[in-house]
């Protein structure tokens, strides 16, 4: 391989590289702002729900059946906080993979 197809290869790899790291950071601060979001509208629906049993417990102005809808969406909710901060893990795990991979060529 002559040295201006070795330079094109390098170039190309390296330019792989750096894709991929800015995919993984965009894929973990997506998923970060998706559990953010998630966070705040569980928090939205804990509260409804909190304020539903309170009414439920004091007068019985409210059926148990919204209580319970109101407890299954809150448990919904944060289960879907709990995938998007996996997925943040896992895209900040891989970009930080890329980077070490980086500073190994570096090194060499």
């Amino acid at each position: 391989m002559d040295d201006s197809v070795e330079q094109r290869l390098g170039d190309f790899l390296e330019q792989a590289r750096i894709k991929s790291k800015e995919f993984y950071l965009k894929a973990a601060q997506s998923a970060v702002e998706q559990a953010y979001e998630g966070c705040r509208e569980a928090i939205v629906i804990a509260r409804k729900a909190t304020e539903q049993l309170r009414l439920y417990a004091e007068n019985g102005t409210v059926s148990r059946e919204q209580v319970d809808a109101a407890a299954k969406e809150a448990a919904h909710l944060t289960a879907k906080v709990a995938e998007a901060a996996e997925e943040a893990a896992e895209a900040a795990s891989l970009a930080v993979s890329v980077e070490l991979k980086e500073q190994k060529q570096r090194e060499k």
